[in-house]
């Protein structure tokens, strides 16, 4: 059996995995898988993608007509966006988000104000603009018919949120065009600093390596140095008695050999 779990270097710039649908969770897991693998052969350039495709088909191919699939469409801040004519309940729902700067709070309002739309958030949101409505609080009443229980269109800023807005959509956008080279940068960053904490523990083994190695070449040389100093005393005590040697051959007095070795 082919092994296709690894996907070969250099083959293609995407490989995904659609397994067998069972029920509606795993056709939506299917729906968003196919639609990234097309999404990516002209994303950052044209290339092809590997489509996984578990399946227990048969070879009658009686189904007719086919399901129709939701469709997945990618548009950059360069693109020609789709106008929202046709939409009269529009929302912008804000996830988890970071500190707002003055300018994008300034774009929200603007674009609310001119399309009529609202700003769906929770205490996590941090929006604090004129057009935040606390969602949540109005559509998790049961016997509530609030008119923001459903929107035509809603455009979808910030990370997950944890509030369940329970809201019937029609269409919705998710402004999330670095998302991708954010996960991407988070992992190298995540991977570079194991690296670097690696390299951390290594060096500081090696510099306690190094310094027990120190230590060791201290001790041997003050050990060399005391041996040094001994074979110089015995040189030393080996050419006096020599020089004494001769001079008693030579039958020189004491009081000479006194005087020479002065």
């Amino acid at each position: 059996m082919t092994d296709r779990t690894l996907l070969p270097r250099d083959v293609a710039k995407l490989s995904v995995q659609m397994p067998l649908v069972h029920d509606y969770e795993s056709e939506w897991a299917d729906v968003v898988a196919a639609n990234k693998a097309i999404l990516e052969l002209n994303h950052h350039g044209k290339g092809p993608v590997h489509i996984n495709l578990e399946t227990n088909y048969s070879k009658i191919y009686s189904t007719q007509p086919l399901p129709e699939i939701r469709s997945i469409k990618r548009y950059c801040s360069s693109d020609k966006l789709p106008s929202l004519g046709n939409y009269s309940k529009i929302a912008i729902m804000v996830g988890a988000h970071t500190k707002w700067s003055k300018e994008l709070t300034r774009a929200v309002d603007a674009f609310c104000e001119t399309h009529n739309a609202i700003a769906l958030c929770d205490h996590c949101s941090n929006y604090n603009g004129k057009y935040r409505v606390l969602a949540n609080i109005l559509t998790q009443q049961y016997y509530s018919n609030s008119v923001i229980k459903t929107a035509d269109f809603v455009i979808h800023i910030g990370e997950i949120s944890a509030s369940n807005y329970n809201i019937n959509m029609n269409s919705v956008s998710q402004i999330a065009e670095k998302q991708e080279s954010i996960v991407s940068l988070t992992a190298e960053i995540a991977s570079i600093t194991a690296n670097i904490d690696t390299l951390k523990a290594d060096l500081k083994e090696k510099k306690s390596a190094l310094r027990k190695v120190e230590k060791e070449v201290t001790t041997l040389e003050a050990k060399k140095a005391k041996v040094d100093d001994r074979a110089a005393e015995e040189a030393k005590k080996a050419e006096a008695e020599s020089v004494v040697k001769r001079l008693l051959a030579s039958r020189m007095s004491a009081d000479e050999i006194l005087e020479k070795l002065k």
